[in-house]
């Protein structure tokens, strides 16, 4: 019998220990498996919690369908009969700024009527192409990637309001009432 250790219950342990087993299962071999997870739960960054009566869902909101592999991981898992497909409105962003809801441009010309970015920060933009590459042996942040390729306007107004902020002091109180 071989034994297997997989390290990390998040959504990539769980699918490698389950890929494993089923492959196991296929080759009729025996195994021991054993999973170690440092959380007292499974999932990863994946979590749904009741806070106040309210559903609350943390980590990714979907994936990307275009390999066939996850879906037929979906299926395996029964689980393709509850996917929901995103919906057109979804592809609809916005960024609120100084009282204003602005919609991100979803082409070339809707770019330039842009009116959150600056003449510019619209020109520095369209210079991306003319960066140049770094070492990789730098360890680059997302604010200095942004800064680099799509300059510092931008990296203020485009890039920085989609960073994870660190939660609020109701938001923390929940998170310790729900454990």
């Amino acid at each position: 019998m071989k034994k297997i250790v997989v390290v990390g219950g998040g959504i990539s342990g769980l699918a490698v220990a389950y890929a494993v087993i089923d492959g196991a299962r296929e080759a009729s071999q025996e195994i021991d498996l054993t999973l170690i997870e440092s959380q007292n739960r499974l999932g990863g960054k994946i979590q749904t919690e009741r806070i106040d009566g309210f559903l609350c869902e943390a980590g990714p909101n979907g994936f990307l369908d275009n390999k066939p592999e996850t879906l037929e991981l979906c299926s395996k898992l029964n689980l393709d009969n509850i996917l929901l497909r995103s919906n057109e409105s979804a592809a609809k962003r916005f960024i609120y700024s100084k009282g204003v809801l602005h919609q991100l441009p979803a082409s070339p010309l809707g770019f330039i009527g842009f009116r959150l970015l600056s003449l510019r920060g619209k020109l520095r933009i369209l210079g991306e192409p003319f960066t140049k590459p770094i070492s990789y042996t730098v360890d680059e942040t997302i604010a200095d990637f942004g800064r680099r390729h799509l300059g510092t306007e931008a990296d203020k107004k485009l890039i920085d309001p989609m960073k994870r902020k660190r939660r609020g002091k109701r938001e923390d109180q929940w998170a310790r009432e729900a454990s």
